[in-house]
């Protein structure tokens, strides 16, 4: 049988025996924390019942009933943190957190609540939780050029649009074309939006990193559409086919995923007296490559194709514990 004290497996807790955990050190919970607000007044009764409950489960002082440390120092993570660091797998419309952290004092603890059951996960190290998230991603291994695109607006709009029309046309046989005239719908792409902020609280973006909110593609003129399909053709994004434009084969494979697989956006949110200071990374993989996705602040995309070190510098980037004072480049 595994130890609940070890420090290795997770740990939980029900409410009552929550609530005697936090009122035995005082623990309150800081507005960022998902733990709801300590009740300070709580029936005697409650409070031995909850104790024997720990006592029993070996969690507690059998003499003094004071929480062991181990569960003190979980607790105190989610309760009071300096950060938090989410990784939502994103797709068809839906999103799904595959890690959700809080961290204190370069300790890392995930907690997740189910009724009146509170989970909280081992410490983590930095590396440690590295380790976790990298291991939902492989990169590119063979060698070669890597593809390395910059659209602005407009040309992100058409590469959404050519992406679109290829998944499309896939299914159902045709060969896609994009014409020189512009689509009537809009293309919008909400999957780009980092985690979802409290209502009403401000973030500040790292420069460099963070996306600006922005859920649509803006949709351009008659003018700005064709000029576009021009440059992108120009870079070799498109070629000419039969009085349209059409993906190069290339970059099917990207087109695909980003149409039709899941994405990952992975967000940290450092907790300041003042706004939050927010860096995420979306990632997107897809048969034998990984790319990098970066909305610009002028609502274009930057999208690179990823290595093993490039993986590992991305992934820093997003979730590294900043030094006082450092902002992130």
């Amino acid at each position: 049988m595994e130890d609940p004290l070890s420090g290795l497996t997770p740990l939980e807790l029900s409410s009552e025996e929550l609530l005697l955990v936090r009122l035995a050190s005082a623990l309150t919970a800081e507005e960022e924390s998902p733990l709801p607000v300590l009740e300070t007044h709580p029936a005697a009764e409650r409070l031995e019942a909850s104790a024997r409950s720990l006592v029993g489960r070996g969690l507690a002082d059998p003499r003094t009933y004071r929480p062991h440390r181990e569960i003190l120092r979980r607790v105190l993570v989610v309760a009071q943190p300096d950060a938090r660091v989410v990784l939502l797998a994103v797709g068809s419309g839906q999103a799904e957190r595959q890690l959700d952290v809080y961290e204190r004092a370069r300790v890392f603890v995930s907690y997740q609540r189910h009724g009146d059951r509170h989970r909280f996960g081992p410490p983590l190290e930095f590396v440690d939780l590295y380790d976790e998230i990298a291991a939902h991603f492989v990169p590119r291994r063979s060698t070669g050029d890597f593809i390395r695109l910059d659209f602005d607006a407009a040309e992100y709009f058409v590469f959404s649009t050519a992406a679109r029309t290829l998944a499309l046309g896939q299914v159902r046989g045709k060969a896609p074309r994009l014409e020189r005239e512009p689509p009537i719908t809009t293309v919008n792409d909400t999957s780009l939006d980092g985690a979802v902020l409290m209502p009403g609280k401000k973030a500040r973006f790292v420069p460099g990193g963070g996306t600006d909110g922005a859920a649509s593609i803006p949709v351009p003129s008659e003018a700005q559409w064709l000029a576009a399909l021009e440059r992108l053709a120009g870079r070799g994004v498109l070629h000419g086919q039969e009085g349209g434009y059409q993906l190069r084969p290339f970059l099917h494979d990207l087109a695909i995923g980003l149409v039709q697989r899941t994405r990952y956006v992975l967000t940290r949110f450092d907790y300041g007296e003042g706004d939050w200071l927010v860096r995420d990374v979306i990632l997107v993989p897809v048969p034998g490559s990984l790319f990098l996705l970066h909305p610009t602040h002028d609502q274009g995309l930057r999208i690179r194709e990823l290595d093993a070190d490039g993986l590992t510098k991305a992934l820093h980037a997003a979730t590294e514990t900043l030094s006082s004072g450092e902002t992130q480049s």
